[in-house]
């Protein structure tokens, strides 16, 4: 699954009414996962610091699971890196071809 870090060790997060605050800024991204689980708002709310040793990551979707849901993650959990790609186009497509071989 491809997640994204919102906050890192010693970062202080807050969900208040389904709303993420990093260090006090809003992040601005919608975060209905209260509504796929069937829960009632405020169910996540909380106020943490990440410790050390862990991130806080969010899901590219508004109802995706992510750390709302499963908590922190240890630095040894992250497998990977992504890099977004800003446009797919004939200069990308023989990138991704040299890289790792045909696409099916």
């Amino acid at each position: 699954m491809t997640k994204m870090v919102a906050a890192i060790p010693g970062d202080t997060i807050t969900i208040k009414q389904d709303q993420l605050y990093v260090n006090g800024i809003k992040v601005d991204r919608p975060m209905d996962l209260i509504v796929k689980l069937h829960k009632k708002p405020g169910a996540f709310d909380r106020t943490e610091i990440v410790p050390p040793g862990h991130v806080f990551f969010i899901g590219t979707e508004p109802h995706s699971f992510d750390s709302r849901y499963w908590g922190f993650i240890t630095f040894p959990e992250i497998v990977a890196q992504a890099t977004p790609v800003p446009g797919f186009g004939p200069d990308q497509e023989k990138f991704v071809h040299e890289t790792l071989g045909p696409l099916l």
